[in-house]
């Protein structure tokens, strides 16, 4: 990979250098989207998708961010898991498997490495992606971002029940043009990227970009001496736009995405959770008499926030992507238009772990399979901006979907789990049991795997929607939309356990630990929902718009995925869940334009949620209970010169459980089984969330046609409860953190810039998730009396630095 970045960077170059040469003049210009108003003083004019058309974003009454490509390269987004430094209400969040990334707005999100469906809709150039683990890194040659709170269920769909986040490309254009860039930086990180749009014909255009990004691990393992959590991505995209006539223009694109390494997340031990008793019980579990070669040795349990660690951590991971999207448009006669997108998906997702106790022996490694293939066909019909004199607008339209969806989860055994952990684990009663255990267990290291499950899932899924404005008074509007939605799904769920049972033993620490009951359930729902959305504007003054909005969300049900100790059958079938929001915003543009001010106050009320809860072996998805998200966010950007901007964004967030009567008890405790959580707060939902940035652009005294520009900024996390297992266990409540970025560029007349880039640079780390420690019952680590637990955390990158250098041409 390193020889392919730096072979592209020379070609890139070399033809960056001589691009006037391949200078030509331009043909007429393909088709574009309808231009946006002319751009007020202080502000560009940022033009968003969010209700099918092409507008400003500050005439959409929506609570929304848009980010630009420039924005995106200053802030260093390189994948989407960075947005939540820029993006307020927005998080992602990393667990122990890159399959497992949530994306969360206003403090709901959804688990991505079950069949459980996410809470936010991530969209490519408008096509559907049902996995997010599927576009976690290469955001290259992106054109803009756009993230949009709230229910969006009329005009996006199913599981756009809190948001939606809308990734557009960049489409090829006619006129020659291009640009490469070389990034390097802290942990041998090496990052190329480069693009070309070439004119074929004057009604022609293709357009390619290639991305290589590698570094090497974050964290040094003490006990290996090797780094961890290295990665190297490859990432490509193809396109080109054919205006057949000055009316229809077909644009196609072609995506892969290759990223491989490690696969092994930051994970450390939570230092405040482990108590007197479960350290001894720790170093009981793995030596209890010194004889053997780890002696008194755990992982580290004085040091929550570091990077380095003393586990076996060996792993592979090779995750996939590749993707192919149609979108014809077809502008007919009065303004009327009419648009065409299909779109074809296929992800694979392979990661194997030697071990997956995060201990400094064996303990039964896993292999994890993911598997998606989606189809997604949608046809628009946009009514003309002047309908009835000017009054009114609509946007109609019919979905079809289908995805089948396959997970593998494969255990193995290793010779130190049974040497070791069941040795010391396992009471030897009646004499000589714990021996014959350990015999059987070393005879099942042979075996390929000790346990399986396989999960397969085919969904499919149908729409139709409508959505229109009617102008009352000009200052006044009303827009009702609604959506009808059907889905059904069949599933398939198949668990086996391939140990020998062992003679007039039951199995004890073995069960505890890799625990697979056998089961063979076919599963089968179905459900349709009828979502709308009700609005109103008010046009206080030309600088000043005042919104209301009542809307509604659908996320559909479907089947718990997960490994399980007993037959679960067909209680593995949960409900839909649905949500009301309510919103009242305002979006204003004073003083000439120098202050641009947007604030929303919302109500979001979710009810039969979707949730998975940990027992100490699994985890198990479930609908219990209702949860109100309420608050208020603004979003506030000062142009007090030519030279300066100022930004300033935030949530303020109410959260409780309305009902929550089923909730699991704390780690241990087993009675009662389930505890009464109504008020309390639901978990990833922080109080505050705040970003920010300074930026100056000036020129560069003394040097002519050179620019400079200087850029700080911000990331405030509240503090917050990050319970994976849904029992809000107070160990598991997250302090708050600030991270700080910045980045100094120069660029000049012909393109080429140089830029300067930290990040982190207080280096505050934070977990991004808790959870609790694997096979806890087993080592000792369960408190049956009090209740508690000794827990992990997925730590936050370190400080980075990196110099980047690019010629655009």
């Amino acid at each position: 990979m390193r020889q392919l970045l730096i072979t592209t960077a020379s070609i890139a170059l070399t033809l960056g250098a001589s691009a006037p040469a391949f200078a030509q003049t331009p043909a007429a210009t393909p088709a574009q989207p309808p231009a946006a108003e002319e751009p007020e003083p202080g502000r560009d004019v940022v033009v968003v998708s969010a209700q099918k058309r092409d507008e400003d974003i500050q005439d959409v009454p929506i609570s929304i961010s848009a980010f630009s490509e420039e924005t995106l390269d200053e802030a260093g987004i390189t994948d989407i898991r960075d947005l939540r430094n820029i993006a307020p209400s927005l998080n992602l969040a990393t667990a122990p498997q890159l399959a497992n990334t949530r994306i969360e707005i206003r403090g709901i999100g959804t688990s991505g490495n079950t069949a459980i469906e996410p809470s936010v809709a991530l969209f490519l150039d408008g096509a559907y992606i049902p996995r997010t683990a599927a576009l976690v890194s290469g955001l290259n040659d992106i054109r803009s971002v756009e993230v949009l709170r709230g229910p969006q269920g009329t005009l996006f769909g199913r599981n756009a029940s809190m948001g939606a986040m809308l990734i557009n490309t960049n489409e090829p254009s006619n006129s020659f043009e291009g640009r490469v860039s070389v990034l390097a930086g802290s942990y041998d990180r090496l990052k190329g990227e480069a693009m070309v749009n070439l004119p074929v014909t004057d009604n022609f255009a293709v357009r390619a970009a290639i991305l290589g990004d590698q570094r090497e691990g974050y964290a040094n393992n003490l006990l290996t001496g090797k780094d961890v959590s290295f990665s190297d991505t490859f990432s490509g995209r193809l396109s080109a736009a054919w205006d057949i006539t000055d009316d229809i223009r077909w644009v196609v694109r072609g995506d892969y995405q290759h990223t491989t390494g490690d696969g092994i997340p930051i994970s450390t031990v939570v230092a405040e959770s482990v108590t007197p008793t479960f350290a001894a019980n720790w170093r009981a579990r793995l030596d209890p008499d010194g004889a053997g070669p780890l002696v008194g040795q755990t992982p580290i349990l004085t040091d929550t926030y570091t990077h380095d660690i003393y586990q076996e951590s060996e792993g592979n991971l090779s995750d996939r992507t590749a993707g192919f999207a149609s979108n014809l448009t077809w502008d007919l006669e009065g303004g009327w238009q009419v648009k065409l997108i299909n779109a074809w998906r296929d992800w694979n997702d392979d990661q194997f772990q030697v071990s997956s106790g995060a201990l400094p022996i064996k303990m039964p490694g896993r292999q994890g399979f993911f598997a998606s293939e989606s189809k997604s066909h949608e046809v628009q019909l946009l009514s003309p901006d002047d309908l009835f004199d000017g009054k009114a607008n609509f946007v109609a339209g019919l979905y079809a979907y289908e995805e089948d969806f396959y997970i593998g989860d494969y255990r193995f055994l290793n010779n130190d789990f049974c040497n070791i952990f069941i040795r010391n684990t396992t009471a030897n009663t009646p004499a000589g049991t714990t021996q014959r255990r350990v015999d059987y267990c070393n005879a099942d290291v042979a075996l390929p795997y000790s346990s399986y499950t396989d999960f397969w899932q085919n969904t499919q899924s149908w729409a139709a929607f409508w959505q229109g404005t009617y102008d009352i008074v000009p200052e006044w509007d009303v827009t009702v939309g609604v959506r009808y939605s059907s889905d059904e799904k069949t599933g398939l769920f198949d668990q086996r356990s391939l140990t020998t049972p062992i003679p007039g033993i039951i199995s004890g620490a073995i069960a505890s630990v890799d625990s697979a009951a056998t089961e063979n359930t076919a599963l089968t729902t179905d459900g349709a929902k009828l979502t709308y959305r009700l609005g109103t504007t008010y046009q206080a003054s030309d600088d000043i718009m005042l919104f209301a909005t009542w809307s509604t969300g659908y996320k559909s049900g479907g089947f718990d995925s997960g490994r399980n100790a007993t037959v679960v059958g067909q209680a593995r079938i949960f409900a839909p869940e649905t949500t009301e929001n309510l919103e009242v915003g305002v979006k204003s543009e004073l003083f000439d334009g120098l202050l641009q001010a947007n604030a929303t106050a919302f109500r979001t009320d979710v009810s039969n949620y979707q949730f998975r809860t940990y027992d100490g072996i699994s985890f198990a998805v479930r609908n219990n209970g209702s949860i109100r998200q309420q608050g208020v966010e603004f979003d506030t950007t000062l142009y007090p010169l030519d030279q300066l901007t100022v930004n300033l964004a935030g949530t303020w967030l109410d959260s409780q459980y309305t009902d929550f009567r089923g909730a699991p008890n704390w780690p241990g405790l087993t009675v009662p089984a389930s505890v009464d959580l109504t008020g309390e707060r639901v978990p990833y939902s922080p109080e505050w969330q705040l970003t920010g940035y300074v930026r100056w652009e000036d020129q560069l005294p003394w040097f002519s046609g050179w620019t400079w520009s200087a850029r700080g900024s911000f990331q405030y996390v509240d503090e917050r409860m990050l319970s994976a297992a849904g029992d809000n266990y107070p160990l598991n409540t997250e302090s708050s953190f600030m991270t700080y970025d910045a980045r100094f560029a120069l660029r000049n007349d012909d393109g080429l810039q140089i830029a300067l880039i930290g990040q982190n640079l207080t280096e505050d780390i934070a977990c991004t998730s808790r959870y609790a420690q694997p096979n806890n019952q087993g080592l000792g680590l369960l408190n049956t009396t009090a209740g508690g637990t000794v827990l992990r955390c997925v730590v936050t990158p370190p400080r980075t630095y990196a110099v980047e250098v690019s010629r655009t041409f």
